[in-house]
């Protein structure tokens, strides 16, 4: 039997994977390719799939909150960066989840499951008891990031991170080593990184909190931020703001 299904994810990298990943399945046919879950819900009302790629932590509407909105839900399979005590309830509850970074092979394992609830005709899973789970359990952010390069992923350690560059459309994620880059935007990275630990110093840099070495006054309330490595990176009025909050 052929499959419809949606992809809604607000990562534009995470909707490219799961492109990619869809090519060896002939028999699902994607029919809905969206990263604002509010345009996703419109399209899910009018044209509902068979099959749901979601997303959870999505800006504006999470991805339980669109569940919740629609009048006939899809079967859903889950991408979550949640960790593996949360995943209980994903077993119990969903035809499966994709624990952020995935391999295809795992990808695999996810779409036999769906064809299974659908050639065996099961009733769809119930989500209330994990909805309710899992806003009741706040979402523990990945200790590592998926970095595309040529047509496989590197997991970066974000402990490795000295701090990230905003290219227009890209990020380039700078470590000791080496540099990264990555299709989305500086506010999107910042998402998928801990408010702890890294801080947004000015529109177009993410520094490492860890990383930095010395922090130097610099002109019109400013600071010039020293890492580990000897790089300088000035900061932003704002960006200074917040270094002293957190720093000094």
């Amino acid at each position: 039997m052929s499959i419809t299904c949606a992809i809604v994810d607000d990562e534009a990298l995470g909707r490219q994977l799961i492109r990619e990943y869809l090519q060896q399945h002939t028999d699902i046919t994607i029919t809905i390719d969206e990263g604002n879950p509010r345009s996703a819900f419109t399209q899910l009302e009018n044209h509902p799939p068979q099959l749901l790629f979601l997303d959870i932590h999505m800006p504006e509407m999470t991805g339980f909150e669109l569940l919740r909105q629609l009048s006939n839900p899809p079967v859903v399979i889950f991408s979550t960066a949640y960790d593996e005590h949360a995943i209980k309830a994903f077993e119990a509850n969903a035809v499966d989840y994709l624990l952020k970074p995935f391999s295809q092979s795992r990808f695999d394992q996810a779409v036999e499951k769906a064809r299974q609830h659908f050639s065996q005709s099961q009733p769809q899973p119930e989500l209330n008891e994990l909805l309710s789970y899992l806003q009741q359990h706040p979402r523990q952010l990945p200790n590592r990031l998926a970095v595309r390069k040529d047509d496989h992923l590197i997991l970066v350690q974000t402990a490795e991170i000295l701090w990230l560059e905003a290219l227009e459309d890209y990020v380039r994620i700078h470590t000791e080593k080496t540099t990264y880059l990555m299709s989305q935007g500086l506010g999107e990275m910042s998402r998928q990184l801990d408010p702890e630990r890294f801080l947004r110093i000015h529109r177009s840099a993410i520094v490492n909190l860890d990383w930095v070495k010395e922090i130097h006054p610099w002109s019109s309330g400013r600071y010039l931020l020293v890492l580990k490595n000897g790089k300088e990176i000035e900061t932003s009025k704002s960006g200074a703001k917040m270094i002293k909050e957190k720093l000094m």
